[in-house]
C-alpha cells in the first residue's frame, strides 16, 4: 500500500471500528481566543463569551491498538446558519491518539 493510501485506509478502519452512536467521554470548553477562555475560566463558567462553546471528546477503544479520540468541534446545541456554513467548509471532527491529549 502506498504512503498516500495508508491514511485513508486507517481512517476507514477507524470509522468502521467506531460505535455508531458513541456518547462523548467528556465535553470541554473551547474558545476562539485566549482572552475569551480567560473570561470563561475567571467567571467559573457563569459567563460564556460569544466565541466559546462546549466541544465533545469521544474516546474509542480499538482491539489491539492505542485508543483514539474524536474531537467534535460542531455546536452541541442547535446550530445557526453560520455554524452550518462553517461545517460545510471546515472539518468538524478530528481524530487524534488519546494519549496526545494529556498535556503536562
Amino acid at each position: 500500500m502506498n504512503a498516500t493510501a495508508l491514511p485513508f485506509a486507517l481512517a476507514a478502519g477507524l470509522l468502521l471500528a467506531a460505535p455508531a452512536a458513541a456518547q462523548p467521554s467528556a465535553t470541554v470548553p473551547a474558545c476562539e481566543t485566549q482572552a475569551e477562555l480567560e473570561q470563561l475560566l475567571g467567571s467559573d463558567g457563569a459567563f460564556t463569551p460569544d466565541g466559546c462553546r462546549e466541544i465533545a471528546v469521544t474516546r474509542i477503544e480499538i482491539d489491539g491498538a492505542e485508543p483514539v479520540c474524536v474531537i467534535d468541534l460542531s455546536p452541541q446545541t442547535d446550530p445557526g446558519i453560520l455554524d452550518r456554513l462553517t461545517e460545510a467548509a471546515v472539518s468538524m471532527q478530528w481524530w487524534v491518539p488519546c494519549a496526545a491529549l494529556a498535556v503536562p
